[in-house]
C-alpha cells in the first residue's frame, strides 16, 4: 500500500516537470483561474502562476523537493529549484503590498519557508540566506497593519516563525514572534462568550474555522505558548475555544460559516473543509488535546471526526485539494491518529488515498481541482502539488510534516 502511495506522488511530479515552461533557471505554469466582471458574473482565465505557497510556484517547489528527497529521479529537485528561483524573484513585486507579506500562504513567510528548505535539502546556502533575509526584514519591519488569520495572517506565520527560529535562534525572530502574538490578543473582540477575531468584511460576525476563523488563531496561540510558556496565550486560545463552542450546532455535528452568502444573518452553512468548517476545527482540537492533554479538546476532535468521516469521499461535489477537498479532510484522519493515539484513523486515511489512487492514477480519471473543475491546477492548496504531497504524508507521515496544520514540534523540514 505505501509503496502505491509514492507512485501517486511521482505520478504527479512527473506531470509536472512535463508541463513546466523555462526561461534559464527559472520554470513556471499555466493554470486557471475565476474572475468577476461588472455585471458579477464569474469568468474562468488562464494565467502564470504568481510565486507564493497557497497557488504560487513556492508551494509546488517545496512538493518536488519533497518527492526528489525519497526518489532516485533528479528532475524532480531541478524542477523545484527552477520553481523555487521564479518564487524569489516574485519578492519585490510583493512588496508593494506591504500588509500582504507576512501571510505564509499569500506572502513572503511560505516562499523564505520553501527557500530555507530547499537551501538545507541541497546544500546551496543563497537559498537559506535569502529566506533568513526575508525573515530578518519582515522581522524589523515596523507596524501591526498586518491580516490575522492563517492564509495571509499572523496566524499562518506564527507556527513557521517558531520552525524557523528553532533551526537559526536569532533574538530578532523571537522578539517579532511574541510581538506577533501579543497582537492578537490586543485584536481579540471580547465577548461573555469567548473571544474571536474579525478577519474578512463579508461575514455575518466573526468567523469560525481555521483559514480564516478562530480555529487557525487558536492553534497559532496555542503553539506560542508551546514556545514561550507564557500562560496569557493559553488563555487566550481558551477563550477562541469557548466562542467555537458557542457557535457549534449540535444538530449538524459542526461548526457554522458565518461569511455572507445572501442577505440574512441566519442564513449560514455547514461545510466539512479544511478552510471552513469540522475538518480544520478538527485538526485545532487534536493538536490542542496533544498540548493540553485537555479531554474536552479530545471530545471536540472526535465530532468533527465523524462529521468528516461522513461526507468525504472521492467523486461527491468536494473535488481533491488541500484546501476544500478530500486531501485536506484526509489530513484530519491522519494527523489525529497520531495526536490522538488512534491508529485506525490511519487505516481510514489510507483507504481515502487508495480511492483516489484507484480513480485518478490507475484509471487516469482528471483530478477536480479547488475551483471545482478538472483543469489540472499545478499550486499547493487547490491543485496537484498539494495532492501530491498529501500522498508523500500518507508515505511517510513522521517523514513529512503536515503543511496543513503546522506543528513546530514536528519540522522535519529543518532537520540537518
Amino acid at each position: 500500500m505505501k509503496k502505491q502511495f509514492l507512485n501517486a506522488a511521482e505520478d504527479i511530479g512527473i506531470k509536472l516537470c512535463r508541463d513546466a515552461i523555462w526561461e534559464n533557471e527559472r520554470c513556471n505554469w499555466v493554470t486557471i483561474d475565476k474572475g468577476i466582471d461588472g455585471k458579477k458574473t464569474e469568468y474562468s482565465f488562464f494565467r502564470s502562476l504568481g510565486g507564493n505557497f497557497y497557488d504560487g510556484t513556492s508551494g509546488v517547489a517545496l512538493f518536488l523537493a519533497s518527492l526528489a528527497s525519497v526518489s532516485e529521479e533528479p528532475v524532480f529537485m531541478k524542477t523545484a529549484i527552477g520553481a523555487l528561483n521564479q518564487a524569489l524573484s516574485t519578492r519585490q513585486k510583493m512588496a508593494e503590498y506591504p500588509s500582504a507579506l507576512l501571510g505564509f500562504h499569500v506572502g513572503w513567510v511560505g516562499i523564505a519557508y520553501t527557500s530555507i528548505y530547499i537551501g538545507r535539502k541541497t546544500g546551496m546556502q543563497k537559498f537559506v540566506e535569502a529566506g533568513l533575509e526575508m525573515i530578518a526584514t519582515l522581522a524589523a519591519r515596523e507596524g501591526t497593519d498586518y491580516g490575522l488569520d492563517v492564509i495571509d495572517g499572523i496566524a499562518g506565520a506564527l507556527p513557521a516563525f517558531i520552525q524557523i527560529y528553532q533551526a537559526y535562534p536569532e533574538h530578532s525572530i523571537r522578539e517579532f514572534v511574541i510581538k506577533l502574538g501579543d497582537t492578537l490578543l490586543e485584536k481579540a473582540e471580547k465577548e461573555p462568550n469567548g473571544w474571536s477575531w474579525n478577519t474578512i468584511s463579508e461575514a455575518n460576525r466573526n468567523l469560525t474555522g481555521f483559514a480564516h476563523g478562530v480555529a487557525g488563531i487558536m492553534h497559532a496561540l496555542l503553539e506560542l505558548y508551546g514556545f514561550t510558556k507564557e500562560k496569557k496565550y493559553l488563555d487566550a486560545a481558551y477563550e477562541g475555544w469557548r466562542y467555537e463552542r458557542h457557535c457549534y450546532n449540535d444538530q449538524e455535528k459542526n461548526w457554522p460559516d458565518f461569511r455572507k452568502f445572501s442577505h440574512s444573518p441566519q442564513d449560514v452553512s455547514y461545510p466539512c473543509l479544511w478552510c471552513h468548517g469540522a475538518a480544520g476545527i478538527g485538526l485545532s482540537r487534536a493538536r490542542a488535546y496533544q498540548v493540553t492533554n485537555d479531554p474536552a479538546f479530545k471530545e471536540e476532535a472526535y465530532s468533527a471526526i465523524n462529521t468528516t468521516m461522513e461526507k468525504t469521499a472521492f467523486g461527491n461535489s468536494l473535488g481533491a485539494s488541500l484546501c476544500h477537498g478530500v486531501m485536506g479532510n484526509l489530513e484530519l484522519l491522519l494527523f489525529a491518529s497520531t495526536a490522538l493515539d488512534d491508529p485506525g484513523l490511519a487505516v481510514a486515511a489510507e483507504e481515502l488515498g487508495i480511492q483516489g489512487y484507484e480513480m485518478h492514477i490507475k484509471k487516469g480519471m482528471p483530478w477536480v481541482n479547488g475551483l471545482h473543475n478538472t483543469y489540472q491546477v499545478p499550486g499547493f492548496m487547490l491543485g496537484l502539488a498539494g495532492i501530491g504531497y498529501q500522498y508523500l504524508r500518507l508515505y511517510g507521515p513522521l517523514v513529512f510534516p503536515s503543511c496543513l496544520i503546522m506543528n513546530p514540534g514536528h519540522a522535519p523540514c529543518f532537520d540537518s
